[in-house]
């Protein structure tokens, strides 16, 4: 039974650890306006310990060759289409707001 609980709480101090690091990496981050291609979305479906389902939204943009994933809202995950470029404006991988073809869609 300890050897469980030791494993549990370690395995939650682990993604308290990520969360955070990955907070304060987009805090530091500056608000950047860059060209960036849609190349797909992802809907991440999971079930918690309490049969609770649980769905992540992410949009993966291209730019300058590099992936930034954005977890979005599902009103944005709807209005963002596909195979699209346009002008993204985030802080890390917050993101904030897509221009393409004369669409704004803000956070």
């Amino acid at each position: 039974m300890q050897i469980f609980l030791i494993i549990f709480f370690a395995g939650f101090a682990y993604l308290l650890f990520v969360h955070i690091k990955r907070f304060i990496n987009n805090e530091n981050s500056p608000m950047i306006n860059e060209q960036a291609f849609v190349q797909r979305k992802i809907t991440d479906a999971s079930i918690d310990a309490n049969g609770f389902a649980h769905t992540t939204l992410i949009i993966v943009f291209i730019v300058n060759g590099e992936e930034i994933k954005c977890s979005v809202s599902n009103r944005l995950y709807r209005e963002i289409p596909e195979d699209v470029t346009g002008m993204l404006l985030h802080q890390g991988t917050r993101f904030q707001q897509f221009e393409y073809d004369g669409i704004l869609v803000e956070k």
